[in-house]
């Protein structure tokens, strides 16, 4: 069974959690970073429209606020091919809706194959 090989990135390294350089279809930012949940079997990319409903005490906001503070990159240029809608996808803890795509990802400029990837609105 082939094995990708995928590196680290210290430069991206988020409070002890290991990052890697990848790219995703549908992604714009020069240096976008990717964090892996074992838990999941789905990849999901944070839209630049991406809102919450509001969590706890927090108010409604951007997915870049607290209490996320996640990296809102997904802009669809160029677009990937959708494939439909989600609701109520788990993900780190977190329950989204949004749009599902197919992209091509590619790991440190090779590695690369198509997935589904879940655009959380």
């Amino acid at each position: 069974m082939p094995v990708a090989q995928i590196k680290t990135d210290p430069l991206t390294e988020k409070s002890g959690l290991p990052t890697f350089p990848a790219t995703i279809s549908g992604i714009t930012d020069d240096a976008p970073y990717f964090l892996l949940d074992f838990e999941s079997d789905k990849t999901v990319v944070w839209s630049t429209t991406c809102m919450t409903t509001g969590i706890g005490s927090y108010p409604a906001g951007e997915c870049s606020e607290n209490p996320t503070l996640m990296k809102m990159g997904f802009d669809g240029s160029p677009l990937p091919t959708t494939t439909g809608t989600f609701t109520d996808a788990q993900f780190g803890g977190y329950v989204v809706s949004g749009t599902k795509y197919t992209s091509e990802i590619c790991f440190d400029g090779f590695n690369c194959k198509f997935i589904d990837v879940y655009g959380v609105d």
